[in-house]
């Protein structure tokens, strides 16, 4: 987790960790991999542009993607540059001030409710979108109660079958989430839950049919149909505040 990448937002600050380089301007964020992460940066700039196709809120967007010249190493007669990837990022959250580590530590109890609805939607908005990642990094303002995700470099796209692995990777996802909500919070997060997917089993998609799934009379899909059921069967396993009415539409 990078944090402190963003502490210094109206100056151009550099931080780096085991796997890339983070520039900072009080208007975007410049992530410049090491050569030994190259591929999950690139990864991870994918993942936030099929995030942005599918409208997923609190994630951030890839703007662009490039390559940045890396080390030179020659053998005999020969030289080779390795190459590191460039990602540019945005929205960057200029209250670092306030970051906190988790929604309970926000001093206003409206302010909590916010976070926490905003924590839900993500989560079913990702799995919607068919991704799921592990180590999830939240920003969290205690001034706004806006909730950020960043560093996707290890998100995956699932497929319409899961297999074991990415089942496996999408409880771990939902097990993360689920530990961003404050007990308190619960009757919230079940309200927020509701409606979410009263919203996504009625809001359609334009995505291309695919074999099996049931179609609307306009040709489009009901966006909770992206969730493939074995997906849908670890919410209702590892979510400890499900509505009956949440229990029902899954």
């Amino acid at each position: 987790m990078l944090p402190s990448c963003r502490r210094h937002p109206k100056s151009i600050v550099v931080v780096s960790s085991n796997d890339h380089q983070v520039v900072i301007s009080s208007k975007v964020a410049l992530k410049v991999s090491w050569e030994s992460s190259t591929e999950s940066v690139r990864n991870e700039c994918k993942m936030l542009q099929r995030l942005e196709e599918h409208h997923v809120t609190g994630v951030e967007q890839c703007l662009a993607m490039d390559t940045y010249p890396g080390t030179v190493t020659k053998t005999y007669n020969t030289q080779q540059q390795q190459q590191r990837a460039m990602i540019v990022l945005q929205p960057v959250m200029e209250d670092t001030a306030s970051l906190v580590n988790s929604i309970g530590l926000i001093p206003s109890n409206e302010l909590q409710q916010q976070a926490t609805q905003q924590v839900i939607r993500t989560m079913l908005q990702m799995l919607a979108a068919q991704v799921a990642t592990t180590d999830v990094q939240p920003l969290i303002s205690a001034t706004t109660g806006h909730v950020l995700f960043i560093d996707m470099t290890e998100a995956q796209i699932i497929a319409r079958e899961p297999s074991s692995l990415e089942l496996a990777l999408c409880r771990s996802f939902v097990s993360e989430m689920m530990v961003l909500i404050p007990e308190k919070m619960t009757t919230v997060a079940a309200q927020a839950m509701e409606q979410e997917l009263v919203i996504m089993s009625s809001r359609y998609s334009q995505q291309q049919q695919q074999p099996q799934q049931q179609i609307s009379d306009n040709g489009t899909l009901p966006i909770l149909d992206r969730i493939p059921l074995s997906i849908r069967d670890i919410l209702k396993d590892q979510v400890p505040f499900l509505t009956q009415t949440s229990l029902a539409i899954l």
